[in-house]
């Protein structure tokens, strides 16, 4: 038994070959179980901001066993099952955000059989059948001998078939618990013929005729018993439209004018608030623009000219500060000054604004509305000569940029390692920051190369590096007064060598040394004064054979330890 067991461990540690990879951080970059050379075991993947990006196993060097996908954002892709190298068994595909969306079983790396899938709020949407990778619905299998794709957009709950990028005939919108929303005809990208919306219990809300995207003719709207809501009437493609939901409440009034949407056009909350006015004129957005907050605050407003914001545009707080402020350029574009303030109404940025990107001078401010930092800016990066500015507005640094980045060797070998450089004016520090990934495949950012802190008062607290966040090399603390306290060495975060220590007067407190943390060797103390204070070895951390303690007077006192 026991040397089966042996055996047992043995194979084991054979197997557990790791290799690894890293980026210039020093952050995990890859890391793989090999058996002779080969992936054999579990194999993980992390993107350069320590957010784990695969991990799955592999036999024999084929994937193998449970897999699952992230994006360089934490959101889950896929998870599944392979067996020697190909999808078998359950999968699960993932939208944008990381939201379930499809699952369903894999035959041979295909799609096969019957699968589920749900609308991006969460909700379950249905069922369908697959078919060796194909969905085999008779709307999509129409769409595909058209020359079309059949496409699906989980975020409105809507499908239907795009031919050469434009909608083409039947689509469908659905309500959350599954039930048909909407549906119509498109033709090249254009709502045409009959179409009608229904309740979320299947009754009949609207139908109408539309032409080439524009409602043509009567258009209706009733209550489930069939109680109307209200009529429009288009002819020759002008004419007034007032919409409603299922409640019976204004949804949209739009107008029409020679097949083109024109004057004012309204938007409305489900609770029949007002949403937004549009101003259009000859199918196009032309003029006034305004947007509400749900209990009737002004939330935005501005100008459009041929689609685009021109002029003057404002956004604001549902207590009616301003949050942005700024213009627009005839091509639409941020141009001229441009400010930010908070929800209380305190100036967070201002500056000036070209071609969409901060071009010119800048200045941002602390949530004490003192001044943080000023300078120049271009195409959206710093440049030149910043000045820093501590929270209550004292003056904190100046800082050479280029193209974004901070010039000088402790910015350049942050960077030079993929780390971030952080300045932090209310934590009081300088200095590298590196991502680390943790086991439970949270991220944590440690603090590497050259740092520095401050006192309160803007006098430097203390300086030195760190490596993996532990202390190393030389190190320097001071009083808030800029008086040295405390120099030395460290090693893997401990105390190594020669230390000193001084008074805040600037007087020679202590000199001695350390091993691995520890007091070692010769130590001397004195007073304020200069005077003798104490004098003696430690060993091991220990005071050891004669130590000798002064008075004030000078009168000396023999310890043997």
């Amino acid at each position: 038994m026991r040397n089966a067991l042996l055996l047992l461990l043995a194979a084991s540690t054979a197997h557990a070959e790791v290799k690894s990879k890293t980026y210039p951080s020093g952050a995990l970059a890859e890391r793989a179980e090999m058996t002779k050379g080969i992936r054999d075991g579990l194999y993980e993947k992390w993107s350069d901001n320590c957010q784990i990006v695969v991990r799955g196993h592999y036999k024999n060097g084929k994937q193998d066993g449970m897999w699952t996908l992230w994006t360089d954002d934490g959101a889950k892709v896929e998870e599944g099952t392979y067996v020697a190298g190909v999808r078998q068994g359950t999968w699960t595909f993932y939208g944008p955000k990381g939201e379930k969306q499809t699952q369903g079983p894999m035959v041979d790396g295909y799609a096969q059989g019957t699968w589920t899938e749900w609308f991006a709020a969460g909700g379950k949407w249905r069922t369908f059948e697959m078919d060796h990778g194909e969905r085999k619905s008779d709307e999509a299998l129409a769409c595909k001998a058209n020359g079309g794709e059949w496409k699906i957009d989980y975020e409105a709950g809507e499908d239907g078939c795009l031919v050469k990028g434009k909608e083409s005939g039947i689509w469908t919108g659905y309500y959350p618990n599954g039930a048909i929303r909407w549906n119509g005809n498109f033709v090249d990208g254009y709502r045409d013929g009959h179409g009608e919306e229904r309740h979320p219990s299947g009754e009949l809300l609207h139908e109408g005729v539309w032409a080439l995207g524009i409602p043509d003719g009567t258009h209706s709207w009733v209550s489930t018993t069939g109680k109307l809501y209200g009529t429009s009437q288009v002819t020759s493609g002008t004419g007034d439209v007032h919409e409603f939901s299922p409640a019976g409440k204004h949804t949209f009034d739009v107008s029409y004018l020679g097949g083109q949407g024109h004057g004012l056009w309204k938007r409305y909350y489900d609770n029949g608030a007002l949403d937004e006015e549009t101003t259009y004129d000859a199918g196009k957005k032309n003029g006034p623009y305004r947007r509400y907050h749900i209990q009737g605050e002004l939330a935005l407003v501005g100008s459009f000219a041929n689609n685009m914001r021109v002029g003057a545009w404002a956004e604001y707080y549902e207590n009616g500060k301003v949050k942005w402020a700024g213009e627009f350029d005839e091509m639409g574009q941020k141009s001229g000054l441009w400010t930010q303030f908070s929800y209380d109404g305190q100036l967070l940025s201002s500056g000036y604004m070209r071609n969409d990107r901060e071009s010119g001078p800048w200045l941002y401010f602390h949530d004490t509305g003192n001044l943080e930092a000023t300078g120049m800016m271009e195409d959206g990066l710093r440049t030149g000569e910043w000045q820093f500015y501590w929270p209550d507005g004292r003056p904190w640094r100046t800082a050479e940029f280029e193209m974004g980045r901070e010039l000088g060797p402790g910015p350049k070998a942050c960077y030079a390692i993929g780390g971030a450089w952080v300045a932090d004016a209310k934590s009081r520090k300088l200095g590298c920051q590196v991502c680390r990934a943790k086991d439970d495949d949270s991220i944590t950012q440690i603090a590497t190369g050259a740092w520095t802190w401050w006192h309160p008062n803007g006098a430097i607290e203390k300086q030195g590096s760190l490596d993996g966040g532990k202390q190393v090399g030389h190190w320097d603390f001071f009083y808030d007064n800029s008086q040295p306290m405390l120099a030395g060495d460290y090693d893997a975060g401990k105390e190594r060598g020669g230390w000193q220590g001084f008074y805040r007067g600037g007087q020679k407190r202590f000199t001695g040394a350390y091993e691995s943390g520890t007091p070692s060797g010769a130590w001397t103390s004195w007073y304020e004064s200069g005077a003798p204070l104490s004098e003696g070895r430690y060993t091991a951390g220990k005071k050891t054979g004669a130590w000798t303690y002064y008075d004030r007077s000078g009168k000396p006192e023999h310890v043997t330890y």
